[in-house]
């Protein structure tokens, strides 16, 4: 059987402020069908001009699934000065079924933009939708950003 893929893209940047609860991004949304597997890979990167907000970032799903291996590696880049930094997270987790379980905070330098990619294998045992959600991790005036050119690839399977 042949795999069947599909894509979401952010053609433009969203913004939010003072919000520090996760909420669906309007284009990173994607309906899985019940009784399939997919593997989903996602490239997002996220801007802020300050270092009070800071990211949230989750993944949520509104169904149940009968499996989820998930790998998610997060780099900050100091953008700046000249001499950039980098700061790499692998967070590795077998065997769950919510992939909500990866809430994730992370403190903001002024200036940085944080890359988070992440590859899921999902097994569905109820149609529902996959999303990816993200707000401030500390609510404040200054936006925080998930810039146009992050993206999903869902391959079923």
């Amino acid at each position: 059987m042949a795999s069947v893929m599909s894509f979401k893209y952010k053609a433009a940047q969203t913004d939010r402020n003072t919000t520090a609860t996760a909420t669906d991004d309007p284009d990173l949304i994607v309906a899985l069908t019940a009784g399939k597997s997919y593997r989903i890979n996602l490239a997002l990167s996220f801007f802020s001009t300050s270092a009070t907000p800071g990211i949230r970032y989750a993944f949520g799903y509104t169904s149940t699934l009968t499996q989820a291996l998930v790998r998610i590696i997060e780099t900050t880049s100091q953008q700046a000065n000249a001499s950039t930094t980098h700061q790499i997270y692998t967070i590795i987790t077998a065997n769950i079924t919510t992939p909500t379980n990866f809430t994730r905070a992370s403190s903001a330098t002024a200036n940085t933009r944080h890359r988070i990619q992440g590859s899921f294998n999902l097994v569905v045992s109820g149609s529902g939708n996959f999303s990816v959600k993200w707000a401030q991790s500390v609510s404040n005036g200054t936006n925080t950003s998930l810039v146009a050119g992050s993206h999903m690839i869902i391959e079923e399977f």
